[in-house]
């Protein structure tokens, strides 16, 4: 089939009879004598060759003779066409649609049209990039993907490549009016919508009355319906904004009203070039924070958005937006005294200009050494446009503030519009973050082991301690002042060699923020462990606990054939860990232990099935028991 001559749109086509010849009739356009030409196979009855590529050609006889051939392919694209939920496309029927499908493989400039038969197609491919396409508008039932789907074949993919393309089911409408000084209507004036966080698009053309109706999906709120300024006559401008944002779709009437140019400033221009003013695009950081109540290691960056974000009058340049958030990092090494890079891994650019363009393909978490700065810059995350008054991200810091260090940390924000391919960035701004929480200590135990007293305890979600120091006192109320200091560890236990049970201890724990804990006195006498009198068990044993089912409490018994290091656990049904009941080195002989139904942080449990186990150095016992309310 011959397309249209260069600069217009005049098609002609035939098909092949028996033989495979064809003879297309062109129309007497004067000089017209450039045409491209195609072949297609829309009822896939080729389906395993691939068409003659989009060629032009020169018509200067009244004949010309040009040959086509189909070429045996080796690939090929299967794509499925199904809703957003993975469901059928249906057509307006209520039947299984048929969807036209598009594939194109740019480096040969070959395109194929398909349709779907219960939703997939079958395409003969060529390595290399192959966008794929909707063509099928299924009467406004859908809204197309915004973005071509792309499916990249090399010389080892296998011999069929799926690829999914989704659109999004059309359930409630936008309607309104184009209106020129709120009186005439304005036909043929195209409108769409879109939404930041879906990768879709629907669009309509205004009838003679001005009116038009588009499909979303209500299931989303925040849709933005824009007016292309392409459409405008001349001479007119939008009276207010090219864009509505509408909220809650579904019987929603939006309309517009287009006043002459000069009613409402000067005439339609081209749109400004941000990239030659960056400090008046550039977005603006307000603000470096720190997140209260957490353990540190995080900021919240607050930034205004770019003017590029909102256009200007009739100019919209709100297509794709899209925010960078950068972190200072390490310096870069360039003397004997300069701290060294370590393990980071920076990728060398000239410009911040080039290291987002590398950002983008290497994504979050990739460090940049840009040509003449002092520091590394790594890239945080990228933040979708959506129009706001301020826009935030809780980041990560390197490290946090503490009294000898105010632990500074320097962030940029980056803007970008891919339609202009072009990134402005923000001046630098600081602040640090505070690690707010003292460290967790609980499930203190308290043990005499031997000749000595064996101290245990856990910090869960608390990962930044860094000390815990061991007092020891014969007073039960003693404060630390009067306290004998025992040691100081790393870990989390201790061990007192002159210990008895005549002490008690108190444990004070201290992360590296300088936040400290410090538990209550504890008795080494109370261990919550009984050991009885009576035979030493030939091998380890777990006994069922009694009572079964039990109310608040049940006793554990357990036995020990040789000393050494045992722990008893408690776990629920999804193998989650609820208390340690015991942990420690202990003698051979039985031993029972009481669990009051609490968790390691003293709160009750939720009646259910319970796992006990026993780890031993030679045995691992398990049991279930039932507690009941």
């Amino acid at each position: 089939m011959d397309a249209p001559p260069i600069n217009e749109f005049f098609p002609a086509g035939a098909i092949t009879d028996s033989s495979g010849s064809y003879e297309i009739i062109l129309p007497p356009f004067g000089n017209f004598s450039q045409w491209f030409i195609y072949v297609i196979d829309p009822l896939g009855q080729y389906s395993g060759y691939l068409p003659q590529p989009v060629q032009m050609v020169t018509v200067m006889s009244d004949t010309t003779v040009i040959d086509l051939a189909l070429q045996p392919a080796n690939f090929f694209l299967r794509v499925v066409v199904q809703d957003y939920n993975g469901n059928p496309i249906m057509n307006a029927l209520d039947e299984q649609a048929e969807v036209e499908v598009a594939v194109f493989h740019p480096a040969s400039q070959s395109m194929i049209y398909r349709r779907t038969n219960a939703g997939e197609v079958v395409f003969p491919a060529l390595p290399g990039e192959n966008i794929v396409e909707v063509r099928t508008d299924l009467f406004g039932l859908y809204l197309q993907p915004r973005m071509p789907t792309i499916a990249t074949l090399d010389m080892s993919s296998s011999d069929t490549t799926t690829v999914v393309v989704q659109l999004l089911e059309v359930d409630s409408w936008i309607t309104g009016h184009v209106w020129v000084q709120n009186m005439d209507p304005a036909p043929c004036i195209h409108l769409f919508v879109t939404h930041d966080q879906l990768p879709f698009v629907s669009s309509v053309v205004t009838d003679d009355s001005g009116y038009y109706a588009i499909g979303v999906n209500s299931q989303y709120s925040g849709w933005k319906l824009f007016l292309d300024i392409y459409t405008i006559p001349p001479g007119l401008i939008v009276e207010n904004d090219l864009w509505v944002q509408v909220v809650n779709p579904g019987d929603v009437n939006v309309d517009f009203n287009l006043v002459p140019a000069d009613s409402n400033g000067p005439e339609p221009g081209p749109c400004p070039e941000p990239w030659n003013y960056p400090e008046e695009y550039a977005p603006k950081i307000v603000g470096v924070k720190d997140i209260p109540n957490d353990q540190g290691l995080q900021v919240r960056v607050v930034w205004r958005p770019s003017k590029v974000e909102f256009g200007t009058a009739n100019c919209d340049m709100a297509w794709d937006i899209e925010y960078g958030v950068w972190r200072r990092g390490p310096a870069v090494p360039d003397s004997g005294n300069t701290p060294p890079l370590g393990k980071v891994k920076a990728h060398s650019v000239k410009s911040f200009d080039e290291a987002y363009q590398l950002a983008k393909q290497l994504g979050p978490g990739s460090s940049f050494r840009i040509e003449g700065q002092r520091y590394l810059w790594d890239f945080i995350v990228t933040v979708p446009g959506a129009h706001l008054p301020l826009y935030s991200y809780v980041a990560p810091t390197l490290y946090d503030s503490t009294a000898n260090d105010p632990g500074w940390s320097h962030f940029r924000v980056s803007v970008h519009m891919d339609r202009n391919n072009f990134v402005i960035f923000s001046k630098p701004d600081s602040g640090y973050s505070v690690d707010n929480l003292a460290p967790v200590v609980q499930n203190v135990q308290v043990r005499l082991v031997g000749s000595g007293v064996q101290l245990t305890w856990e910090t869960p979600n608390s990962p930044d301690v860094v000390a815990a120091k061991i007092y020891r006192s014969d007073k039960k109320g003693f404060d630390l002042a009067n306290a004998t200091l025992l040691g100081v560890t790393a870990d989390n236990e201790f061990f007192d060699p002159n210990g008895s049970e005549k002490y008690y201890y108190r444990i004070v724990v201290e992360d590296d923020a300088g936040n400290v804990t410090a538990t209550d006195a504890v008795p080494a006498k109370v261990t919550g462990i009984v050991s009885r009198i009576g035979s030493i068990p030939e091998q380890y044993v777990l006994e069922q606990n009694y009572p079964n089912p039990f109310n608040p409490s049940t006793r554990i018994t357990f036995g020990l054939p040789e000393m050494g290091r045992v722990r008893l656990d408690i776990f629920d049904l999804m193998g989650r860990h609820i208390r340690t009941l015991v942990d420690a080195d202990l003698t051979a002989g039985m031993y029972e232990i009481v669990w009051d139904g609490r968790d390691s942080r003293g709160q009750k449990v939720a009646s259910g099935i319970y796992l006990y186990k026993l780890q031993a150095p030679d045995a691992l016992l398990q049991k279930k028991m039932i507690l009941s309310k």
